[in-house]
């Protein structure tokens, strides 16, 4: 049992607990546009729509690699988009109304490609979707619910009118390096603490030598336990202050380090593609899409009043950090009849450079900036009045620095560690975490 809660893990970032391009082994061979389709088989009546889809897609994807120019590439990436939705809805068994719906998205989408050509001025939006990018956005879609913007909400660029979400934010904490010899070296380190704690309760644990083998050789500086960290700063509540237990001082640092070791192995969902920058991921890098961004967002901080987790790095590094305030502002876009212009803020605690006593306060807090472009179904805005976004982008300096994806530990999750004498002693650790009075020597 202690086996499997180890290896309950949503991605390699947190198997090798890595903050960087050097933690993630190589991604499964096929991520060709099949991939993504599931194992949800086609409705037996719908079997010669969908032999003609994946005929369609396999050809598109023919196509797809060999390279053709910037504006061939996104014809052809929205078709194959379109095949992709047709076939998932089908297998869903989505209804004529809902498959008509997806054809007049996919004309609406087609439109706009058509105008940017004709006019040689304008630069085509990035609105037609890596295969990759588009299974994360059907996702958040199908869970949560179309991304619609509030009419009400729309301000003059001039007059810009904020809105925000928030919860309560989680603590702060250094990041541990594994460079940095501090968890495990010298009879005052906590993982000396915890070996002395657990032979008193007659447990065995050789924690403080797993940590130093593993950290033995000449680690990279990128290496580190961000993602942990990021786990138990919205899992578990900040220690207010040292405590004894079986004959040990904690400091505020030392239960810390102790709960993110702790969770290590700590199950997550993940919404986004991690960009490795090779030819699999290549075309991935506008993902996380700002429109599933936005959904998780309002839905996280919003209806469900919880923080998540980013990788606040659209490159090949991993940096995660927990996230608990969203602001944003949206105009109307002076470049197309159906878009809108967003600014948007994400607010995150920033990890600690080095260990600390403090508790967190607002020297903690950062945001980071990002500009984009929702594009909404013309239709609907129409005849109804919604604003329901069909395709989003990231603009501007926002192009190349926007988060990779969302990180959201699972309810129903375990804590876990890839140092085996802490993995063996989980739940009497936790315990002595959250009840220090009831261990005591006799």
């Amino acid at each position: 049992m202690e086996t499997l809660r180890m290896y309950r893990v949503g991605f390699v970032c947190i198997v090798l607990s890595f903050c960087q391009q050097g933690a993630w082994a190589a991604e499964p061979a096929n991520m060709g546009p099949i991939s993504v389709l599931g194992d949800r088989p086609c409705p037996a009546l719908q079997q010669a729509t969908c032999e003609s889809l994946m005929r369609d897609i396999t050809g598109i994807w023919e196509q797809i690699k060999t390279k053709p120019a910037p504006r061939e590439l996104s014809f052809l990436r929205l078709k194959l988009n379109r095949a992709l939705e047709h076939y998932r809805m089908i297998a869903r068994g989505a209804q004529a109304e809902s498959l008509q719906a997806l054809e007049h998205k996919y004309l609406a989408l087609q439109e706009i490609l058509q105008n940017t050509e004709r006019d040689t001025r304008a630069t085509a939006p990035d609105i037609a979707y890596h295969h990759l990018e588009l299974k994360v956005v059907q996702e958040v879609m199908e869970r949560y619910g179309p991304l619609e913007l509030n009419p009400a909400s729309i301000s003059p660029k001039d007059q810009p009118n904020w809105q925000t979400r928030e919860v309560p934010p989680p603590w702060a904490g250094y990041w541990y390096p594994r460079y940095d010899p501090i968890l495990y070296t010298g009879d005052n380190s906590i993982m000396a603490k915890v070996d002395r704690m657990m032979a008193r309760i007659g447990r065995p644990s050789e924690a403080q030598a797993w940590e130093a083998s593993f950290t033995a050789g000449h680690p990279e500086s990128w290496e580190g336990l961000c993602n942990a960290w990021s786990n138990a700063s919205i899992l578990e509540p900040e220690p207010k202050g040292p405590i004894t237990v079986l004959g040990e001082q904690l400091s505020i640092s030392d239960q810390k380090a102790l709960l993110i070791k702790l969770h290590e192995t700590y199950p997550v969902t993940i919404y986004g593609v991690r960009y490795n920058g090779d030819f699999e991921t290549d075309g991935t890098y506008q993902d996380i899409r700002p429109e599933a961004l936005l959904r998780l967002a309002f839905t996280y901080l919003g209806s469900l009043k919880k923080t998540f987790i980013i990788d606040d790095t659209a490159g090949t590094e991993v940096w995660q950090q927990p996230v608990f305030k969203v602001d944003w502002v949206i105009h109307a876009d002076p470049a197309f009849d159906n878009a809108y212009q967003a600014s948007m803020r994400l607010w995150k605690i920033k990890m600690r450079p080095r260990v600390s006593e403090e508790l967190t306060n607002m020297n903690d807090y950062a945001f980071d900036q990002f500009q984009l472009r929702l594009f909404v179904d013309p239709q609907l805005k129409a005849q109804q009045g919604r604003l329901v976004v069909i395709a989003g982008e990231w603009m501007g300096n926002s192009r190349q620095t926007h988060p990779d994806y969302v990180v959201v530990p699972q309810e129903s999750g375990l804590p876990g560690s890839f140092n085996t004498s802490l993995q063996s002693n989980v739940d009497p650790l936790m315990a002595l975490l959250k009840h220090p009075s009831s261990f005591f020597l006799d």
